[in-house]
């Protein structure tokens, strides 16, 4: 289980791990992933995990893609789902699902100063390295 962080600074993605199916899970440790929102984890059909949150320890104003091929052991780079310079945007509370097709769907909160909205992204995810 990938979890926010509301605890001690500086905020960062913590990570509780389950052996027995989700019987019994270990206390939550803090990963090397900044994070001051949400986070999503979704296990794809290749067997790849895709996690979606802020890359922050502030703000919201960037919402990053991280891949793991090894089960949440090592992590890639952030790849940017959203990243607003002027740092007035925030983007949150992101939801993952895979369709029998393989695409996998993602929604999140978009609110800047004079709108707010869910916006909606359909992705392959053989197009992503």
């Amino acid at each position: 289980a990938m979890l926010r962080d509301s605890g001690d600074g500086p905020t960062m993605i913590q990570q509780s791990i389950s052996r027995d199916g989700g019987i019994s899970w270990t206390a939550a440790q803090k990963t090397d992933l900044p994070n001051t929102a949400s986070v999503e984890l979704l296990t794809l059909q290749d067997g790849r995990w895709w996690l979606v949150g802020n890359d922050l320890h502030d703000g919201r104003f960037r919402l990053a893609l991280w891949i793991s091929e090894d089960e949440g052991k090592t992590w890639s780079s952030p790849q940017y789902l959203e990243n607003d310079l002027s740092k007035a945007g925030s983007f949150s509370y992101p939801s993952l699902i895979q369709d029998t097709d393989g695409k996998v769907h993602l929604t999140y909160s978009s609110h800047f100063p004079d709108r707010k909205t869910i916006q909606y992204v359909r992705i392959d995810p053989k197009a992503v390295k």
